[in-house]
């Protein structure tokens, strides 16, 4: 998926299109395009240079209000560092 349309042949697969239901836009899932799950198999799995561990946001949460005022909803606790 790019952030623009190249042509009029661009897919939209059953999973972005329920995103963007998800997101509140009204869509037709008649039209989206098939989707299907990549099996461990596949030509493009080589995933051996990612890391999944470790991946929780350390630090603190701020929540900006309306009016501009930020507010620490989570700070980190020792045990995060």
């Amino acid at each position: 998926m790019t952030p623009y349309a190249t042509s009029g042949d661009d897919e939209l697969s059953l999973v972005t299109v329920r995103a963007f239901q998800d997101l509140g836009y009204e869509v037709d899932v008649t039209e989206a395009d098939t989707y299907t799950l990549p099996t461990e198999t596949g030509p493009d799995m080589d995933v051996s240079g990612v890391a999944y561990g470790d991946d929780v946001r350390q630090g603190p949460i701020i929540v900006v209000d309306q009016e501009g005022n930020r507010r620490v909803v989570r700070s980190p606790t020792q045990q995060d560092r």
